[in-house]
């Protein structure tokens, strides 16, 4: 890997228009890690992320985000928006609050400084009660 098979993307809310806060992110975040509808809890919420694509841009790439929120929110990967083809791993790192997860019949909660493994090939719910900042790193099955 070269220096220019790197991308680093930096984005925050913080300057938008209320209006404009989650639209904006939505698009962000589901060309950078996948497809999911999302819904602030408040508002208010911001959030700040940190995305670096590592490999060329034409491929499936290695991804690791790390997103920071002022506020609650949930998101949720549905059986209509599996059909981007994307089945990426995701180990998601919790470095501070709490992430809930519901997928396959299955619940589970990461609390500061514990993770949780999710399939993008499922459909999933990922809900944030408040202010989190996580790290998520997405592989694509494809590469392993």
């Amino acid at each position: 890997m070269t220096a220019t098979d790197c991308t680093i993307l930096r984005f925050s809310t913080r300057k938008l228009a209320p209006s404009q806060r989650l639209p904006t992110w939505y698009e962000i975040f589901c060309h950078s890690a996948s497809r999911r509808y999302c819904k602030p809890r408040e508002d208010t919420c911001h959030v700040d992320m940190r995305i670096w694509r590592l490999g060329p841009a034409d491929a499936s790439d290695l991804r690791v985000q790390r997103v920071t929120t002022t506020d609650g929110l949930r998101t949720q990967r549905t059986k209509k928006l599996l059909t981007d083809g994307n089945d990426d791993l995701v180990l998601n790192i919790q470095e501070n609050g709490d992430t809930c997860v519901a997928q396959s019949g299955r619940e589970a909660t990461a609390s500061t400084g514990s993770a949780v493994l999710t399939s993008n090939a499922d459909a999933s719910a990922i809900s944030f009660p408040a202010s989190v900042r996580f790290t998520s790193i997405a592989l694509p099955r494809k590469l392993m």
